[in-house]
């Protein structure tokens, strides 16, 4: 029987500010459940009172016949800015059982320009360096009964709200990165348990993506008499700047922190302060607004989301500690210390070392440096605010009376949920998954960047091309990926053509032909989330991008390359043919665009695509297919074919053995680059060749994965060297992190079908390697875990496998089934519901 346990809009449970006129529902069953789905039905009402009568003033969907459970568009009367809705969910199983949702809630942000009432306001640019605190004391009606108040933060740079002295939240580096002359994202408060008497606000602004320190804010203050009283930024009008304790702040940079000056401004967001000119605070000034569109954020704010002690600290001279935080990660440390007042900490952050002092020739230009000024009242604690550094290795240098106490590292990335885990019996494959995980996470932040601590930590797309197969596994980016999808949109032009970084902050535009993420990520968020808003919303942009693609081809032969197979090792005998990459992709792009034209009931759309990918492909096999190899014959080249099923039967398995017989003759290495070798795994396993893949994957001779790990890597690098060049080198780079996709859906076999919608069909189709004794993985969907565990025991194989609720799976096991949940059981397929299975194999030869 099916049981409700959380209902959500857009994707969260309670959401405060959303501003999609037309919210997606979605609900989650106890894991459990055995049945399917049979019907929905969603009521949403103005009020508790009247959803609680059945009287759904809002929008009743009434019953509707489908098993479908996310990606569900509301339907109803147009919603209104700030407005609060309730709806429950009722669901039917095939035997007519019944289940009610608690009552869920969503609150508008808002919708219009015309609400915002407020100015934006700044400091003269050349007037203080640092982050910017802004106040006001409210002057609000408090002899009436406040039902809720929001206060609402648009900033050019990283923002800090608080309200009468209380920090709110527990975000860190917020907004979310985004082309601020196309997209601006504002943030929400509930700021109601603050409310009292006298009431301040302050907002502290530092410098930011954007490197500016803008503010506009807006607080919205409902009474329960229906009465609504607001107050915004403005010039002067009571609202009043000054500096603040951090004196500089960059994001590559670093950050100043003089607590001598807490002195000045301690309390100075609580009621009771004095700010004036006679104190150094002035009057705000109006500045030009932001060009952006005003939009409410729609992802999971960056937090400090692991805090951990270092794993040493070593005093290296008088004044000088060598820090190892253990990992590389992307954060800071947190330092508690006693210091007299003016003496100072400066922190210098790096990735590595040389002769055991920390090693940063690969931050280029970046300082990655943040320096503390100590007040000299006993016991201090510090981390930066407005800045994160990529790093394993921090240097402490002091100046003057210091003593150092307790040292924490803070893992900072957005807080999506982590829902992958992957366990063996082989230690290097369980390291090589860690490291998988822990450099996506340190990627994820607001943006998915390519590295976390030098001059860059852009969005690339030809990385991301890669890297989105082993991010799915490992976490959940329901609310993430669309979020990229608008990025990426924002820097298209007239011509159709996006640019190589989202946002367009460097690369080229038309971004490099492999850039077909921007197609995948719409896909998948529709395959694994269920949502094809962003299909339909996006459709034409798609469209116009794959025609541009067009445009640069000559029967269908692409015209222009620029990162080709990017960092592929260094083999004098591999030349990989970066036009034919192009090509390739460009026959990708088509049939995604045939999926998506499908999917969104565009049938001519679906016929044109479908007919451009057939010439494509015929032009591909003409122009580089000889029979027994693709173009040169590299295993990037030959991968690519295979992987996007440009040869098949008997074709496909003579090249599937060239790329085998290839990664041979080269020491049992892979040759490919930032592109290939993701196809490489994925067609390789899907041919058999597992164990080969295994034995390449774990090699400890440079160049490879296991030589990382053999190294001491504790991250995926972005180069195969482990001596630092100054150029490009980053130790923290997810774009080689995919083969931790192929852990998961080739070796575990846990798959999402290729028709799924919103993961409700899985394919569970494990190819074990032999050196794998034991397995175990799983996956939390949004529908609820999906696991497949195998053992190998001398009686047979013995796999464990959980399906979620409402969902189906197909099975397709490598040996004969003997028996399912203790019963006799014949064959190497069956087609399964939600439940748990223990199934026995015979035993591996």
């Amino acid at each position: 029987m099916l049981k409700i346990t959380d209902v959500l809009t857009e994707y969260k449970k309670n959401p405060v500010g959303i501003d999609n006129e037309r919210p997606l529902f979605g609900w989650k069953y106890e894991q459990a459940a055995d049945a399917l789905q049979y019907s929905y039905r969603i009521e949403v009402a103005g009020s508790e009172e009247l959803l609680a009568a059945r009287r759904a003033d809002l929008w009743d969907s009434g019953e509707v016949i489908s098993s479908r459970q996310f990606g569900i568009e509301y339907g109803g009367k147009p919603l209104k800015s700030a407005q609060i809705a309730y709806f429950k969910v009722t669901v039917k199983d095939g035997e007519g059982n019944e289940s009610v949702s608690e009552t869920g809630r969503f609150e508008m942000g808002l919708l219009s320009e015309d609400d915002w009432k407020g100015e934006w306001v700044s400091m003269p640019v050349n007037f203080q360096g640092g982050a910017v605190s802004f106040r006001k004391e409210l002057e609000f009606p408090t002899d009436k009964e406040v039902e809720r108040v929001r206060v609402y933060v648009c900033a050019a740079g990283y923002h800090e709200l608080y309200f009468n002295g209380k920090k709110i939240g527990d975000a860190v580096l917020q907004p979310p990165v985004t082309d601020y002359t196309k997209t601006v994202t504002y943030c929400v408060y509930d700021v109601t348990p603050e409310w009292g008497e006298k009431n301040v606000i302050g907002v502290l602004v530092g410098h930011g993506w954007l490197g500016d320190r803008k503010l506009l804010a807006q607080i919205n203050v409902r009474y329960k008499d229906g009465t609504v009283a607001e107050d915004h930024t403005r010039n002067c009008w009571g609202w009043w700047m000054s500096g603040s304790p951090i004196v500089s702040d960059s994001i590559y940079g670093g950050e100043v922190y003089d607590a001598r000056l807490e002195d000045k401004y301690e309390g100075w967001a609580a009621p009771g302060y004095v700010s004036g000119w006679e104190n150094g605070w002035l009057y705000t000034f109006l500045t030009p607004a932001l060009t952006g569109k005003k939009t409410a954020m729609s992802i999971e704010p960056i937090r400090v989301c692991a805090v951990n002690r270092v794993k040493s600290i070593k005093k290296t001279d008088k004044n000088t500690y060598l820090i190892d935080a253990g990992t590389n990660m992307a954060g800071w440390l947190k330092i508690t210390a006693e210091g007299e007042r003016g003496a100072k900490m400066t922190v210098r952050y790096a990735e590595d070392l040389l002769d055991g002092k920390i090693n940063r020739l690969n931050l280029r230009s970046a300082a990655c440096e943040d320096v503390y000024i100590f007040r000299g009242n006993g016991e201090e604690s510090y981390a930066p605010r407005f800045t994160y550094h990529g790093f394993r290795y921090a240097e402490i240098v002091t100046e003057g009376k210091v003593k150092l106490g307790e040292i924490t590292s803070e893992f900072v990335h957005s807080d999506v949920k982590p829902i992958g885990s992957f366990r063996s019996d082989n230690d290097v494959i369980n390291k090589l998954h860690r490291n998988a995980f822990l450099t996506e996470a340190n990627n994820l932040h607001s943006i998915m960047t390519d590295c976390p601590q030098r001059d860059e930590r852009l969005g690339w797309l030809n990385d991301l091309s890669a890297r989105i197969y082993q991010t799915v596994n490992n976490y959940s980016m329901e609310n993430f990926f669309p979020k990229i999808v608008k990025d990426i949109t924002d820097t298209q032009n007239d011509k159709g053509e996006i640019a190589d970084t989202a946002p367009f902050f460097t690369g080229s535009r038309p971004a490099d032909p492999v850039s077909v993420c921007y197609l995948l990520f719409a896909i998948k968020s529709y395959r694994l989330y269920g949502n094809d808003r962003v299909l339909r919303e996006y459709y034409d942009n798609f469209k116009a991008w794959t025609e541009s693609l067009l445009s640069h081809s000559d029967g269908y032969i692409m015209d222009y390359t620029y990162y080709n197979d990017w960092v592929a090792p260094v083999f004098d005998d591999v030349r990989t043919d970066g036009i034919y990459v192009s090509t390739v992709y460009l026959y990708w792009h088509l049939k995604c665009m045939a999926e998506i034209a499908a999917v969104t009931g565009r049938a001519k759309d679906r016929k044109k695509y479908l007919n451009h990918a057939k010439s494509c492909k015929n032009a591909i096999l003409e122009k580089y297919f000889d029979g027994e190899k693709f173009s040169s014959g590299t295993q990037c080249e030959n991968s690519l074919a295979l992987s996007l099923g440009l040869c098949g039967g008997k074709d496909g398995k003579n090249i599937a053995k060239a790329v085998a017989d290839d990664m041979i003759a080269h020491g049992e290495h892979s040759t490919c680059g930032n592109q290939g070798y993701r196809h490489m795994f994925y067609a390789l396993g899907d041919e058999g060749y597992n164990d080969l893949l295994f034995r390449m994957l774990v090699n400890p001779e440079y160049p490879g994965w296991g030589y990382m790990i053999a190294q001491g890597a504790t991250s995926v690098w972005e180069r195969w060297e482990k001596k630092m060049e100054a150029v490009m080198h980053s130790f923290d780079h997810p774009m080689f992190a995919s083969y931790d996709g192929w852990l998961y859906n080739s070796v575990a076999g846990i798959n999402v079908a290729a028709d799924a919608v919103g993961a409700d069909k899985f394919v569970i189709k494990p190819m074990p390697v032999k050196a794998l004794k034991r397995v175990e993985a799983s996956v939390e969907t949004l529908k609820g875990k999906v696991t497949c565990n195998r053992r190998v025991t001398e009686k047979g194989n013995v796999y464990y496998i959980e399906i979620p609720a409402n969902s189906v799976a197909e099975i397709i096991l490598p040996e004969k089934i003997v028996s399912v949940n203790g019963k006799k059981y014949r064959g190497k397929k069956l087609e399964v519901l939600s439940g748990k299975y223990r199934i026995v194999t015979e035993i591996t030869r």
